[in-house]
């Protein structure tokens, strides 16, 4: 579950810095994003994304042979709809409509587009980097557990 949660944090920070608009107004709302979006990323958008542009999107993740399409594509479906949930007014209305995002998304054309041409500076080597940046918070947060819980049984 740490690549999850790697993930998780890359994605955040992402969307921060491609729409910094979008991602102050969720957390302005209180949204986890991370709560939504692990499904997406877990099942790689299966019964998230209509049939068709779910596999329009695995022909990009097959050609590419890397996670690069999957993040592409979740920033695309930020973009594609980034009006709607800079109006959300409540965190339930917000929650809702991204989880609604991909099954929303009819336009499997538009949606490869926008991240495949959209996104492109999300490439492996930032992806990594990125990866690597936030993995090692997520094991010093790890290790600040375990040792937590080595001084409650001491």
């Amino acid at each position: 579950m740490l690549a999850c949660q790697v993930d998780a944090q890359v994605f955040k920070h992402l969307v921060q810095s491609e729409f910094p608009s979008v991602s102050a107004r969720l957390r302005e709302l209180e949204v986890d994003l991370a709560s939504v979006t692990l499904h997406w990323f877990l099942c790689l958008f299966v019964n998230a994304l209509p049939a068709e542009s779910c596999l329009r999107l695995w022909d990009v993740l097959f050609l590419e042979a890397a996670p690069v399409p999957l993040f592409r594509a979740a920033l695309a479906l930020v973009d594609l709809y980034s009006l709607p949930l800079l109006e959300t007014s409540e965190s339930s209305d917000a929650y809702m409509l991204l989880q609604a995002l991909p099954a929303m998304t009819l336009d499997a054309s538009r949606l490869v587009h926008t991240a495949c041409l959209g996104h492109r500076a999300v490439g492996d080597g930032a992806l990594q980097a990125l990866r690597l940046k936030y993995r090692r918070g997520a094991l010093s947060g790890l290790a600040e557990v375990f040792d937590e819980e080595e001084e409650e049984e001491d």
